[in-house]
């Protein structure tokens, strides 16, 4: 009997080692994990292409309430004519950092509210020219992540 408890304890601490070294590994691989979602969105940097001539207005919009994402506009135009309205009726499940991003310089750090990695999800709204490709898109779940203002809007880790 105490042979068999022996056993079932080693058997728990090598279960717990196993589980601490993969949760490990997914972080230091910047890769998905339990631990990770804690750390998302610690640094935001947006670029701007040497072809945009003019400002764009940029808006970051965090989301702590997942029940309002489905109802979150899916174009730049609709969520700039829409976001007092939106921001109103949701009160604190939505936190909006607002930017009008000059053509120059063309690199910009953006400060993000604390608290801003214990949102469900986020999303970018870029008013760039109609016509010239994605003005939204959900916010990449990198700690760093960079936004590119050309004719579109796109998004690498950085």
């Amino acid at each position: 009997m105490a042979d068999r408890l022996l056993k079932m304890r080693w058997l728990a601490r090598a279960g717990v080692l196993a589980a601490c070294l993969v949760l490990t590994g997914a972080m230091a691989a910047d890769g998905p994990g339990v631990l990770h979602s804690l750390r998302v969105w610690d640094r935001v940097e947006v670029t701007v292409s040497p072809d945009v001539q003019q400002a764009t207005r940029l808006d970051i919009v965090l989301v702590y309430d997942i029940a309002l994402m489905p109802h979150m506009p899916r174009s730049a135009a609709d969520w700039f004519a829409k976001s007092a309205a939106l921001q109103a009726a949701a009160g604190r499940g939505l936190g909006v950092v607002s930017l009008e991003v000059p053509a120059m310089p063309p690199k910009r750090l953006v400060k993000l509210p604390p608290g801003a990695g214990k949102a469900a999800g986020a999303l970018v709204y870029a008013d760039l020219p109609p016509g010239q490709g994605a003005t939204a898109a959900p916010l990449a779940p990198h700690r760093c992540v960079r936004i590119l203002l050309a004719h579109q809007l796109a998004q690498q880790p950085c």
